[in-house]
C-alpha cells in the first residue's frame, strides 16, 4: 500500500518510553497517518471507546494496563457497540511460541519486533487496514480546510469580501488564541476551562465550515468529560496540523480575483 493510501489512518499508539513513542509519531506521521499517543494500555482502552481509529498499536509491556489486557478489552467494546473492529498490532521484543499465543487469544491481529523495523510495520498496516478503515483515505485531510464554497453562500450571503475578511481573522487570530487556551487549560488540568474552549472551538469551526477542526474540538471535549488527560495533547497537536493546513490552504486561495 503506498503513501497516498496511508494517508488519513488513524492509529492510536500506546507507548510508555516518550523516546519510542516520539519515534513512532514522527515515522507515522510523516506517511500522513493521524496519531493519537497515549502512555498505557488504559488510557487506550479509554480512548478507542471515545472514537474509532483504524489501527491501534500496543506496546505489550505497559504500566496500568498492559497491551494484552488493553487488545481483550478494546474487542470486547467492539463487540459491544458493534463497532468495526480495528487492525491491532502489539509491539514486543518478545516472539516466542507463548507471547504468540497470547495475541491471538486477546484478539491481537499481528505483531512488530522491537527494535521496529517501521517499512515493514506500515507496509502491515496497510495490507490488514485496507478493508477496515474508518474514513476515506482523504475525507480527514481534506476536511483540515475550509468549505469555502458552501461558507460564501450559506453565511456570507456570497459576499467574497465578507468571507474574505471572515476568515483572515479566523486564520491569522481566533484559531491561534482557541488552541492555545486548550493547551493552558490540559496543562493546568482545569476541565470547566477546557470544557469552555472547546465549546468556542466547536462553535465558530462550524460557523465557518472548518469541519475537520469541529470535530477535534468536539473529541477533546469527550476526553475532557471523561478526564482522559493523557490522551488530550495529541488531539491538541492534530488541531495545531488542522490550523496549518487552512493556512496553506487560505494562502492558496488569495488572489487577485477573490
Amino acid at each position: 500500500m503506498n503513501e497516498i493510501a496511508l494517508a488519513g489512518m488513524t492509529v492510536l499508539l500506546a507507548e510508555d518510553e516518550e523516546i519510542n513513542a516520539e519515534v513512532a509519531v514522527n515515522m507515522l506521521e510523516d506517511k500522513g497517518l493521524l496519531v493519537t499517543a497515549v502512555r498505557d494500555g488504559l488510557e487506550a482502552v479509554k480512548c478507542y471507546k471515545s472514537r474509532p481509529f483504524d489501527i491501534v498499536l500496543l506496546d505489550i509491556m505497559m504500566p496500568v494496563m498492559n497491551g494484552y489486557l488493553a487488545a481483550a478489552e478494546i474487542r470486547k467494546f467492539e463487540k459491544l457497540e458493534h463497532r468495526r473492529p480495528a487492525v491491532i498490532i502489539a509491539m514486543s521484543a518478545l516472539s516466542d511460541s507463548d507471547e504468540r499465543r497470547k495475541w491471538s487469544k486477546n484478539g491481537i491481529d499481528g505483531y512488530a519486533a522491537k527494535p521496529i523495523n517501521w517499512p515493514a510495520l506500515l507496509r502491515k498496516i496497510g495490507h490488514n487496514a485496507g478493508s477496515r478503515r474508518t474514513v476515506r483515505p482523504q475525507t480527514e485531510l481534506l476536511s483540515c480546510v475550509i468549505d469555502y464554497e458552501r461558507f460564501v453562500d450559506d453565511m456570507c450571503n456570497k459576499n467574497h469580501e465578507l468571507a474574505a475578511s471572515l476568515i483572515n481573522k479566523f486564520v491569522s487570530r481566533r484559531v491561534g488564541e482557541l488552541i492555545k487556551a486548550a493547551e493552558e487549560a490540559v496543562k493546568g488540568k482545569d476541565i470547566k476551562r477546557l470544557r469552555e474552549v472547546c465549546h468556542s472551538m466547536i462553535g465558530v469551526s462550524r460557523s465557518m465550515c472548518a469541519d475537520g477542526l469541529a470535530r477535534r474540538a468536539s473529541e477533546l471535549r469527550q476526553l475532557a468529560i471523561e478526564g482522559s488527560w493523557p490522551a488530550m495533547p495529541g488531539i491538541i497537536e492534530t488541531m495545531h496540523k488542522c490550523h496549518d493546513n487552512i493556512m496553506r490552504w487560505w494562502e492558496t486561495q488569495l488572489t487577485p480575483d477573490m
